[in-house]
């Protein structure tokens, strides 16, 4: 160290710019480059340009270059900051000039940050830090110089453009969290990849899958179609980030957990058909699938038991069947995925319809408080019979007697009565008679003006709580003669009756039948003076 410490004494006092021994080496003032930005520790520092703290550690020799100011100790001390050991990586001269051909193999053209810039253009030519790169022909760095000062500078091709960059560890694409794979893990899905956290941000993404460790060669999106080949494997995507300027790195996530099978989806169901009786056939559709299946498969079943060759869409009932359950099996297939089945099952086979030899009839006055009575019909065999009657076509809870009192609710309504045979092994018989329309007790409200000459009457009238809805004649009689006439609308009428007898009459109100009301006659008495 004495002697070496003696020849630095000696190059500073002669500033002798080339030093030809291996231990140590230099680069010469004169070949700073490119156009500065700052100069000095502090003044670049106060404009963020930092020397990495090598102004508090220059006193030190680093790869056994000069301390101080030299670009050689200062771009040693960069890539030692960067991770790299305390020895020079190759044997033989430190000078500048020397790096790049004792380390041509990892030198070229290409900048990227982090790695040391090269210039042989003149002993013992110069070496520096690349900060950044703007372009493939402009770049940043930060030096210093063998009796001159510490500085920042830009560089183009145009400016001393460097021999070449000399990649020991070039600053990489630092993944801050790794990417992710989302989505249902089996067969018909997509997959989809986080592209991760990268700092700096890259300037591109790039993905490639995996499928078992082996590259997927045509899967280069962000997405992953899980197709039928990839079952029971496990999925992991490699993201390549990149940006102008910095090497190519790549972070891969997680494998998934092993790829299941598809799930088939029945877009149109599949449906059975046909009247489980004796002597008809049933028919099975087997439906639309997504994605379509290879193959859908029927099994007819006679009391849950598969009947042998029964594999078609069709199934004839015969006599042995009546009694029995059939039941048809439809089964969805394809490759990758799960199989899809859908049983279909029938009541018991019926023999044959019973039959009918005699309609049901109701008879009754069709008003209200009266009562209606169904007489059933006759079936030709033996066979339960039901009973029920219906408003409108829909059943009326509790009325499943012979007679049916009509009510409030059923005016305005057609009643009907419905008679069911059934008896085991036959289809059900269903006999129903025709509704019968329900008219309702007429109501008047009467109020009574007495005129000088007559009665003035305010009519209202109404059939179940409800004005009647429809245009109606009214005459009024006394004697067998006519005294007065009205139309009533909307269920009101006022009617003047004069050249009466003095004293108390009576006088009849007839009604023109509208298909609501019963009584057409109604009377009221009155004064006339």
């Amino acid at each position: 160290m004495t002697a070496h410490h003696t020849l630095k004494s000696a190059l500073r006092a002669a500033s002798v710019a080339l030093v030809t021994t291996a231990v140590v080496g230099t680069g010469a003032p004169a070949l700073a480059a490119g156009t500065h930005l700052c100069d000095g520790y502090k003044a670049c520092s106060d404009r963020g340009m930092t020397a990495s703290g090598y102004g508090l550690a220059n006193d030190r020799s680093y790869w056994r270059m000069y301390p101080g100011h030299n670009c050689t100790n200062y771009a040693a001390y960069r890539m030692i900051r960067s991770g790299m050991g305390d020895s020079r990586p190759w044997s033989g001269g430190g000078n500048a000039i020397y790096w790049g051909q004792h380390m041509s193999s990892i030198t070229d053209d290409t900048p990227r940050v982090g790695a040391i810039a090269w210039w042989n253009d003149g002993s013992p030519g110069h070496v520096a830090y690349v900060e950044k790169v703007i372009s493939s022909s402009e770049i940043i760095i930060s030096q210093d110089s063998w009796g001159g000062d510490f500085s920042w500078a830009r560089v183009t091709r145009d400016d001393r453009w460097p021999a070449g960059f000399i990649h020991f560890n070039d600053r990489r694409m630092d993944s801050q969290a790794a990417p992710q794979v989302f989505g249902a893990v089996k067969v018909g899905s997509t997959l989809r990849a986080s592209s991760g956290s990268w700092t700096p941000s890259p300037s591109r993404i790039s993905y490639t899958w995996k499928m078992g460790g082996k590259v997927l060669p045509a899967a280069t999106r962000s997405t992953l179609r899980v197709t039928p080949r990839m079952l029971d494997r496990q999925v992991q995507v490699i993201v390549s980030a990149g940006r102008y300027g910095y090497p190519t790195t790549r972070a891969a996530s997680q494998k998934t957990a092993r790829v299941l099978p598809g799930q088939l989806t029945a877009t149109q169901a599949p449906d059975l058909s046909g009247s489980a009786e004796v002597n008809r056939t049933m028919s099975v559709t087997t439906g639309r699938w997504s994605p379509r299946p290879g193959r859908v498969t029927t099994q007819w079943q006679v009391d849950g038991k598969d009947v042998e060759g029964a594999t078609g869409n069709r199934f004839p009932l015969t006599s042995r069947h009546a009694g029995h359950r059939i039941s048809v099996v439809v089964t969805a297939r394809r490759y990758g995925y799960a199989p899809v089945t859908r049983t279909f099952t029938t009541s018991a086979v019926n023999r044959a319809p019973l039959t009918l030899t005699r309609r049901s009839t109701v008879t009754g006055h069709n008003i209200q408080r009266q009562v209606l009575q169904v007489t059933p019909g006759a079936v030709r065999q033996q066979a339960t019979r039901h009973i029920t009657w219906l408003r409108d076509g829909q059943p009326v809870a509790g009325a499943n007697a012979t007679t049916y009192a009509l009510t409030r609710r059923d005016v305005r309504r057609h009643i009907s009565a419905r008679v069911t045979w059934t008896r085991p092994g036959y289809r059900p018989m269903v006999d129903e008679t025709r509704g019968r329309y329900i008219r309702g007790i007429l109501r008047l409200e009467t109020h009574k003006t007495r005129l000088r000459r007559g009665v003035l009457f305010d009519i209202t009238a109404k059939v179940a709580g409800q004005r009647l809805s429809e245009p109606t004649r009214v005459v009024v009689r006394n004697g067998g003669r006519v005294r007065a006439t009205g139309l009533m609308r909307e269920g009101h009428v006022r009617i003047r009756v004069t050249g009466m007898p003095r004293g108390h009459r009576t006088l009849w109100f007839y009604f023109a039948p509208t298909g609501e009301s019963i009584n057409r006659a109604v009377s009221r008495r009155a004064y006339f003076r």
